[in-house]
């Protein structure tokens, strides 16, 4: 008699997944069992886990994937799941693909789901929160888990083949999505010079409030005032009134990996919404734009075909920025290359771009200070902690926790000769104030430990802003921080003590490089070399 279990499994090694109407027909060419038999034989090894099974999650004809554990089923998704329109389809896919887990705004973009009911021009809808819950009860995911003062989505272990939410792998997705948040900016900017957008309009999605717009979560949005895209005024179109209704832009935004056709399908969906506006408002345009630094060919060709905007990174700013963005990925705060990080800016500065991507820069920057912490023996420091309660939140660019205190540094990655303010109130953004009177407060009031701030910069601060942070070095609390460490000894550090940091020691040979090279006052540098 034949072993089913053994023969299954060879089935599934030998021909990877299969939907169970491809299993049983192999089982019955491979034992000669009658078509009853085989269903019976398939089901028992489901139900007794030998086999693992992609339900609830249904395709073709009503059929569950059977796979083995520890079973790669991207490849056979990529034939059984044809129809991305489908909400569940789209979401099993980039859980899949994405480690089992799902940042909430992911889910949100994915998902199509509504975030604002009040906004959403057709109440007929699901809510991000209802098909969260839905699938939720179907024994899909888990229980929303926070983390870093965000929300994640898992999927159950026995739901998908490879679940690895670990929290390392969650910083790792905050990081990603941070940086893809700056770098967006940058690219929008490009797109008002390009004048795709109007100047100053476009807006990067807040966090925060989580509003979203026209009652669906967009990375970015702006509004096009291209000849024939907005709505005027006056009738004549060659002298339109200064008052004009701009098409709006809506904006996809996924540059820390290749887009897939999940992220192309859910960007679709809720695009698609938005479409019954253009049969109610004259020209009123949506101008669908992605922003990619690679993307599957299937979902180019959807892109495409449905008339996105598909904006790649590299034919914009050339290769060499695209390959920087994948190291700066690959980067590790706690064992930090800065060869590589002098290879990145490298890339930005021979791109001729140099000057349009501050957030490639102020993000380097921070891995290099992390590095100097890490070379001093400073080992769990984090990159982006976030903190906040009601209401009040703040973002760390590095949290060192060192025995019943934090380090907490705030960076700012500025050329030679731009200066950090003191700030008039502890609202004022990019400012000492508000660092020292509004962060650390929120930081010490959340963890309940004592917060050595320092603020470092590859820039100067103004004397007023030196003045306030040597006082506060002088107060005892800090002063006992400060006593019990060899680094740091004060609470602020400019591009003079950083160098003097280096000095030349050969560990620094690198950050010397990149401060002076990368961080250096440009148009200095070409007032010098013109005249010479």
């Amino acid at each position: 008699m034949a072993n089913y279990e053994d023969v299954c499994k060879k089935i599934l090694s030998d021909e990877g997944p299969l939907l169970g109407s491809e299993l049983q027909d192999h089982l019955i060419v491979r034992t000669g069992v009658t078509a009853t038999n085989a269903r019976q034989i398939i089901y028992r090894l489901k139900n007794e886990k030998v086999l693992l099974t992609t339900e609830p999650v249904k395709f073709v004809r009503n059929q569950v994937v059977y796979f083995l554990p520890k079973q790669s089923i991207r490849k056979k998704l990529k034939e059984v799941l044809p129809d991305h329109a489908k909400t569940i389809h789209r979401l099993y896919q980039a859980l899949v693909e994405q480690d089992g887990f799902l940042h909430w705004s992911e889910f949100e973009k994915i998902s199509a789901g509504v975030v604002n009911r009040e906004q959403e021009p057709n109440k007929k809808h699901k809510s991000v929160e209802a098909i969260y819950h839905e699938m939720h009860l179907l024994g899909l995911i888990q229980i929303q888990k926070p983390y870093n003062q965000s929300d994640f989505i898992i999927a159950h272990q026995d739901w998908v083949p490879s679940l690895n939410a670990s929290e390392s792998n969650m910083d790792q997705r905050l990081r990603d999505l941070a940086f893809g948040k700056q770098f967006t900016e940058d690219l929008l900017h490009w797109i008002e010079r390009m004048n795709i957008a109007g100047w100053d309009t476009t807006h990067i999605a807040d966090d925060d409030e989580r509003k979203g717009l026209n009652g669906f979560y967009w990375d970015a949005y702006g509004f096009s005032y291209i000849w024939g895209l907005y709505n005027s005024e006056k009738e004549n179109p060659f002298n339109p009134s200064e008052e004009k209704k701009g098409s709006l832009i809506v904006v996809e935004s996924v540059i820390h990996r290749e887009m897939r056709m999940y992220d192309v399908t859910g960007f679709i969906a809720r695009v698609s919404v938005l479409y019954g506006k253009l049969r109610a408002k004259d020209n009123f345009r949506i101008i669908p734009i992605c922003f990619v630094r690679s993307i599957e060919e299937d979902a180019l060709k959807l892109a495409r075909k449905r008339g996105l905007m598909v904006i790649s990174i590299s034919e914009v700013f050339g290769t060499r920025i695209a390959e920087a963005l994948k190291t700066v990925r690959n980067l590790d705060p706690r064992k930090i290359d800065a060869e590589a990080l002098a290879d990145i800016l490298s890339a930005a500065d021979e791109s001729g771009h140099d000057g349009k991507f501050g957030s490639l820069k102020g993000y380097v920057f921070n891995f290099l200070i992390a590095s100097i912490f890490s070379n001093l023996g400073y080992n769990s420091l984090k990159i982006g902690v976030k903190y906040g309660r009601n209401g009040n939140k703040c973002e760390c660019d590095i949290v060192i926790p060192v025995d019943d205190h934090l380090i907490v540094c705030e960076t700012k990655g500025y050329n030679e000769g731009i200066t950090v303010e003191l700030g008039k109130t502890e609202k004022e953004p990019d400012t000492v104030k508000k660092f020292f009177e509004r962060t650390c407060r929120i930081v010490e009031s959340e963890t309940g430990k004592r917060v050595l701030p320092i603020f470092i910069t590859s820039g100067n601060f103004t004397p007023e802003a030196e003045e306030y942070m040597l006082a506060k070095s002088k107060t005892k609390r800090i002063k006992e921080l400060i006593e019990q460490r060899n680094f740091p000894k004060s609470t602020y550090l400019d591009r003079t003590e950083l160098f003097d940091l280096f000095g030349n020691k050969q560990i620094y040979t690198e950050h010397r490089k990149v401060l002076k090279e990368f961080f250096r006052d440009h148009k200095k540098s070409k007032t010098t070399h013109t005249e010479e």
